[in-house]
């Protein structure tokens, strides 16, 4: 309760990837149907992981078990939403942050890009707001420390997340 968090000015991995939320912003300014991954992405399955019922209506059940639940008509239609968020993706980016072989999981994001039809892009990735949040390098514009007895606030700036008493 005495010590202060500390945490990086990010709406999420993407930008610690990348390096910076500026990076990330342009990239998604440029394009914004593109669909990223990264070597421990791909190789925990991350992009495969299920959700619950919760998350989104247990949409990622086989069809046959959406035709034993919901009938054949509701199961095309839920089969159907189920698969469209892949045609809101152009583009599948692999971020090669430089740590361990990216050849495998590169070849991987190749396939899913073929697989959906999306154009594959390979990014250099840039470790620099990981590399400071480990050697204490905590700039205010990349992060964010989270007094005692304070809360976390999502802004709707470029600052990306505050703080403010705890209520």
């Amino acid at each position: 309760r005495g010590i202060p968090l500390v945490l990086p000015r990010a709406h999420d991995c993407i930008t610690l990837l990348l390096g910076s939320k500026e990076a990330y912003d342009g990239l998604f300014a440029e394009r914004p149907g593109t669909y990223y991954y990264s070597g421990g992405w791909v190789e925990r399955g991350a992009d495969k992981v299920p959700r619950t019922a919760e998350d989104g209506a247990g949409l990622d059940a086989p069809f046959e078990e959406l035709v034993a639940k919901y009938g054949l008509d509701n199961a095309q239609y839920l089969w159907e939403l189920q698969s469209s968020w892949v045609e809101r993706y152009s583009h599948a980016t692999y971020i090669d942050t430089g740590v361990g072989d990216p050849r495998p999981t590169q070849a991987y994001t190749e396939s899913v890009a073929k697989e959906h039809g999306w154009v594959f892009e390979n990014r250099p990735g840039e470790l620099r707001i990981l590399q400071d949040l480990l050697e204490g390098e905590w700039d205010e514009s990349c992060f964010l420390v989270v007094p005692p007895g304070h809360e976390i606030v999502a802004t709707v700036d470029e600052r990306v997340v505050g703080t403010r008493p705890a209520r």
